[in-house]
């Protein structure tokens, strides 16, 4: 769930090339993407596969605690 209707998760593993061009090898990065309307809303973590891996639910819950008013 999210912004009141449902959202897709997606995951994508590989090497990650900052914005201060370092290149970051074994990254994760998980995105949810929620079509309303005309309008598309991205969230996405990006870091190591362990550091999201251990906080996808809080991912999760934040994704799904957004609102509209």
């Amino acid at each position: 769930p999210m912004l009141g209707t449902t959202g897709r998760l997606v995951q994508i593993r590989g090497d990650f090339t900052g914005m201060d061009g370092a290149t970051r090898h074994g990254s994760l990065l998980i995105g949810a993407v929620c079509e309303m309307g005309g309008q598309t809303v991205f969230v996405k973590m990006t870091g190591t596969r362990g550091a999201i891996l251990e906080n996808k639910d809080k991912f999760e819950t934040l994704c799904a605690s957004l609102k509209l008013n």
